[in-house]
């Protein structure tokens, strides 16, 4: 498997200690490549940069740390 991973709004590759969204069914939670299996993350979310995640999806997930 391709170990780019990249934010799916701006398509700019997610750097290993870069602090992400991860966005399943409607929740978001923060992470990074380093906490974490990037691969793990990717196949079950739609991953961003912290700053690509829209205000508006913020408000409507819940964000955990």
């Amino acid at each position: 498997m391709d170990d780019v991973l990249r934010c799916r709004r701006c398509g700019d590759v997610i750097g290993v200690y870069e602090p992400l969204i991860v966005r399943t069914g409607g929740r978001a939670r923060e992470t990074s490549r380093a906490a974490e299996d990037h691969d793990e993350a990717r196949l079950h979310g739609d991953c961003y940069h912290r700053g690509c995640f829209e205000p508006r999806e913020r408000d409507q997930a819940s964000l955990q740390s």
